[in-house]
């Protein structure tokens, strides 16, 4: 299965585009670091991905189909997604938020434990979702997703998982744990689209990168290193970027040494 912008442009006001003319593909088995200022449209294409909007002009296709053309239910078999700010309006426990990632399809408690297994947290299965705090809220609503997705599976080809900042609350270990198991559901075959704004993250756990200048255009595509390397990234955000080596892969740092000093106040 393959998802496919073409030619996507979008505006929540006339006149005031958010997205212009964005062209790309998430690829089956690999994962795609989205990055790009604030503003960028970042969030806004995820939503588009996942029919909540409408493209202004050109389509989001679906294996050759446009995506709202196909039924909810249908699109929840094979495409999960991760808001990055996760929301349930009922005070279900963490076990009931992760069921009802299976909605669409037959109940498994069976992809419900994996997927509570998969992130360590069995011990709030009965906890009340509302009051954990937000880093545990995210790896609930990650452990959905593996739930809609029977992510226990061997073969996960034609299926689609879509992440918006996923584990921006997260500690360091849960968020390297996160990053680390999209990689591996992606060698399995799915497909795996993930906005992220710790560039470090994104070139060491994705295959893939789109980068998305303030205009909300495509400023680079291609392989990660290519794209998440100081020079392109310089020239996206308007800082300069150092690239070291360590032995747990590449470390991106941003510095604001090289920009030109404010001017002195009128007085």
């Amino acid at each position: 299965m393959t998802m496919r912008f073409d030619n996507v442009s979008f505006s929540y006001r006339a006149g005031l585009p958010v997205l212009r003319d964005v062209s790309f593909e998430f690829e089956p088995g690999a994962v795609t670091a989205i990055v790009g200022p604030n503003g960028a449209g970042k969030s806004t294409l995820m939503r588009l991905a996942i029919a909540a909007l409408a493209p202004d002009s050109g389509a989001v296709v679906l294996d050759g189909a446009p995506l709202r053309q196909i039924k909810a239910r249908a699109r929840a078999r094979r495409l999960a997604y991760i808001a990055q700010q996760p929301e349930v309006a009922f005070a279900f426990t963490v076990r009931e938020v992760i069921s009802l990632g299976r909605h669409a399809l037959p109940r498994s408690d069976a992809a419900i434990e994996s997927a509570l297994t998969a992130f360590s947290i069995e011990s709030l299965a009965e906890s009340p979702f509302h009051k954990l705090s937000v880093g545990q809220q995210q790896m609930t609503a990650c452990a959905r997703a593996l739930a809609q997705l029977d992510a226990q599976a061997d073969d996960l080809t034609g299926k689609i998982l879509l992440a918006d900042e996923p584990a921006s609350a997260m500690d360091p270990k849960h968020a390297l744990r996160t990053l680390e198991l999209f990689r591996s559901l992606a060698r399995r075959g799915l497909a795996v689209g993930v906005v992220l704004h710790d560039l470090t993250m994104g070139r060491r756990f994705a295959d893939r990168a789109i980068a998305l200048d303030s205009d909300g255009r495509i400023a680079a595509t291609g392989d990660a290193a290519s794209v998440l390397a100081p020079k392109t990234l310089g020239e996206l955000f308007r800082v300069t970027f150092l690239e070291a080596s360590t032995e747990a892969g590449v470390v991106l740092t941003p510095t604001l040494s090289t920009l030109p000093a404010p001017e002195e106040p009128i007085e």
